[in-house]
C-alpha cells in the first residue's frame, strides 16, 4: 500500500487574480510559477517526513530512504509518494536478542515475546511463534497506515494556503527583482 500526496490547486484562479495589473512577461511568470512549484513540493516533502516520523516514532531519517518526491512542470503538478506497506521491524535498526531476555530489541523498540534469527538467505528477522510448539513462525511488522493518514489530511488542507502565498512571492519577485532592466 502506497499513499501519494497529490494536493490539487485551482492555480487557474489563483493567476487570474495575481495577473490583474500585472507588466511582466509570459516567460517570468512561467519561471516564477515553477520556482512556487518546486519550493511548494520541498515544503511539502519536509512536512511529510515530520509527520510520519512523529506518528510512528520511526526516525525521519528511514522515512527519507522511502520517500519519493516528483514534479512535471508541463502538467504543472508536484507530489509527494510515501509508501505505507506495514515495516518489517528488522529493518528500523540493529536487532538486539540473547536467550535470556524476555524479546527482541530494536532500536529503542522492544517485542516481547519475539526472537531473532538469521534465515538461510542470511537475513535476519524478528521472530515470534505462533503456538507454544517450534512451528509455525511469523516475522514481525510494524504498521503505519492508520496513524500517518490523519496527519497526511492536515497537510492537505495547510498546502492550499501555502502554495498561494509561495505564488504571490515568486510572482512579486519576478515583477520588483527579474523585472528590473
Amino acid at each position: 500500500m502506497a499513499l501519494t500526496l497529490a494536493v490539487q490547486i485551482e492555480t487557474d484562479v489563483i493567476l487570474q487574480e495575481m495577473m490583474e495589473g500585472v507588466t511582466a512577461t509570459p516567460a517570468k511568470l512561467q519561471k516564477a510559477y515553477k520556482r512556487a512549484i518546486r519550493k511548494m513540493v520541498r515544503w511539502l516533502q519536509r512536512q511529510v517526513l515530520q509527520a510520519a516520523s512523529q506518528a510512528t516514532t520511526i526516525g525521519q531519517k528511514w522515512w527519507r530512504d522511502n520517500l519519493r518526491v516528483y514534479v512535471h512542470f508541463g502538467k504543472a503538478t508536484g507530489g509527494v509518494w510515501i509508501g505505507l506497506n506495514p515495516i518489517r521491524v528488522s529493518r528500523l535498526g540493529r536487532v538486539h536478542w540473547t536467550r535470556r531476555m524476555a524479546g527482541a530489541r530494536v532500536g529503542r523498540r522492544s517485542y516481547p515475546g519475539t526472537f531473532a534469527a538469521k534465515t538461510r538467505t542470511g537475513h535476519l528477522g524478528v521472530w515470534q511463534r505462533r503456538s507454544a510448539s517450534r512451528l509455525p513462525i511469523d516475522e514481525q511488522y510494524e504498521a503505519v497506515y492508520p496513524p500517518i493518514l490523519a496527519r497526511m489530511e492536515r497537510i492537505e488542507d495547510e498546502a492550499q494556503v501555502r502554495f498561494e502565498r509561495l505564488l504571490r512571492q515568486e510572482i512579486q519577485y519576478a515583477l520588483a527583482i527579474e523585472g528590473k532592466p
